[in-house]
């Protein structure tokens, strides 16, 4: 392809946060999804193109392994570097856990001993009738052949209205039921995640988190929970210097520290969220494990954008 009509179809791709390499690799990938640059063809030689872009040559090899990486392009010796026939954008990996996962390893069913590695307790002695369906919502369900893939309308509604009452405004149609938060933040992560992206995590976190990211292939890189969590001011560095598609927070008594964080610190992570619009997993599934009081709002509950996923 002719190196001028290349350069265009970039459009502005070193707008916005990260690292040029990064910015450069995504641009090219939009200009092949999109049909702009076609398979098959010629990509201009690194060094006419870092001239071109006014950029080192290494930004534009970066780029190029980048993409060759995730099945974009393909290097021919002597030849140049070229859109692989069959580009397609990638759909996201399946969520696994690998087999040798040491979330296995950690279930153990041994009641003397506190495993703070999976940080869930026992059942608690709650009355066995809160459990128990009316002879009417047995009769209801039994005679309803629907597929509720979202989750069944009434416990959507039940959801919307308890997190409105802690101050998330929710609808029944913003409520996706899952088989609990492992489910969810691997269905997160295959939505959001391809292979090579970073991802920014808390250290220390869940690793069952840690599990699902690695699983889409993405890398993982870490902000160091203080005191009351994250600090917003650390998040924006490490925002800034490793460029994450996707963030993951306990805010709220986060495992395995026990570490809450403030409102003020809440706001300023959702202006972050949306001033780079890196969306924000905001893990609360250990949020009602309070002994005193109530849990603090979420962090979606201080913004006003679509960012944040609780």
């Amino acid at each position: 392809m002719e190196l001028q009509p290349f350069v265009t179809s970039l459009g502005s791709w070193s707008a916005g946060k990260g690292p040029l390499n990064r910015k450069l690799g995504r641009a090219i990938e939009r200009a092949i999804a999109s049909g702009v640059v076609s398979p098959g063809v010629r990509l201009p030689a690194e060094r006419a193109l870092a001239k071109a872009l006014a950029v080192s040559r290494a930004t534009v090899v970066n780029a190029y392994a980048f993409l060759a990486d995730d099945g974009w392009l393909e290097s021919r010796r002597g030849s140049g570097t070229y859109v692989r026939r069959e580009a397609r954008p990638r759909t996201a990996l399946a969520p696994r856990v690998p087999s040798a996962s040491p979330l296995f390893g950690l279930m153990t069913h041994d009641r003397d001993l506190i495993d703070l590695g999976l940080g869930t307790p026992y059942a608690i002695n709650l009355r066995r009738e809160l459990f128990t369906l009316t002879r009417e919502q047995e009769s209801a369900l039994l005679q309803d052949r629907m597929y509720y893939p979202l989750g069944l309308a009434v416990l959507r509604q039940a959801i919307a209205k308890r997190l409105t009452a802690i101050g998330l405004k929710t609808s029944e149609e913003q409520v996706l039921v899952t088989c609990g938060a492992q489910q969810a933040i691997s269905l997160i992560a295959s939505v959001y995640l391809q292979r090579g992206d970073a991802v920014l995590i808390e250290d220390p976190t869940y690793f069952g988190a840690i599990e699902a990211f690695r699983a889409t292939g993405a890398r993982v890189t870490s902000v160091p929970v203080g005191p009351e969590g994250v600090a917003p001011s650390v998040l924006r560095d490490r925002i800034a210097a490793t460029a994450p598609r996707l963030i993951y927070l306990t805010p709220t008594y986060q495992n395995p520290t026990g570490a809450v964080m403030p409102a003020a610190a809440r706001r300023a992570i959702s202006k972050l969220s949306k001033e780079f619009g890196v969306p924000v997993i905001d893990d609360a599934s250990l949020s009602d494990i309070v002994l005193e009081g109530s849990p603090p709002p979420p962090i979606a509950a201080h913004g006003d954008h679509e960012g944040i996923l609780t």
